[in-house]
C-alpha cells in the first residue's frame, strides 16, 4: 500500500484462531503448508500471519468475509487441526497484513521469552476447556493474540519472519 492509498484504506474482516497439530510439523510440511496456502490466499485476495510453536498454531486471516469464514471452515475440518479456537472476529477493520498472503514465523523457545505475552498466551492456550471459551478470558486471548501478531508485522522480530509480498 503506498501512501497515496491510505486515504482510501480497505476494510476487511479478520479472524485469528488457535489451534493444535495433530501431529508435529517438520519444516518440509511447514513450507508445504505456506507455499499452496500463500498461492490460495493470492488467488482470494486473503492476507494474514501465521505463527507455529511446538505442535501450536495461531493465525490471522483478513480479506472478505465469506471468503475468510470459508477458508477457516476448511481449516475447522482438516484433520491436521484439534482443538480449533476462534480468538477474535471483527469486521470493517484496515488490513493488517496487506503485504503478505501469509506472513509465516516457527517461534523457537528463546523467542517466545522474549516476547511479551507470548509465552503466556501458549501456554493458557494449552487444555482450554470450551466453558472457559464463552467467558471473557476468550476475548482476552484474542486481543492478546492480535497484539502479538501485530508485534512479528512491525518487525521487531522481522529476522525471524518467513514473508512473501503477495
Amino acid at each position: 500500500m503506498t501512501h497515496a492509498d491510505e486515504s482510501e484504506e480497505e476494510l476487511v474482516s479478520q479472524l485469528v484462531y488457535s489451534s493444535a497439530a495433530t501431529e508435529p510439523f517438520d519444516e518440509a510440511q511447514l513450507i508445504e503448508l505456506l507455499r499452496l496456502a500463500r498461492r490460495k490466499n493470492a488467488r482470494l485476495g486473503v492476507t494474514g500471519m501465521l505463527l507455529y510453536h511446538a505442535g501450536t498454531f495461531v493465525q490471522m486471516l483478513e480479506g472478505d468475509e465469506e471468503v475468510v469464514e470459508s477458508l477457516f471452515a476448511r481449516i475447522e475440518e482438516d484433520p491436521r487441526h484439534d482443538e480449533t479456537r476462534v480468538l477474535l472476529r471483527r469486521s470493517d477493520v484496515p488490513r493488517t497484513f496487506g503485504e503478505w498472503t501469509m506472513g509465516f514465523v516457527q517461534a523457537t523457545r528463546e523467542m517466545i521469552a522474549t516476547i511479551d505475552g507470548l509465552n503466556d498466551f501458549l501456554r493458557a492456550r494449552a487444555g482450554v476447556s470450551d466453558e472457559d471459551l464463552s467467558s471473557a478470558s476468550s476475548q482476552d486471548d484474542g486481543d492478546r493474540a492480535l497484539k502479538i501478531l501485530e508485534q512479528f508485522r512491525a518487525g521487531r522480530w522481522r529476522r525471524e519472519i518467513q514473508g512473501d509480498r503477495g
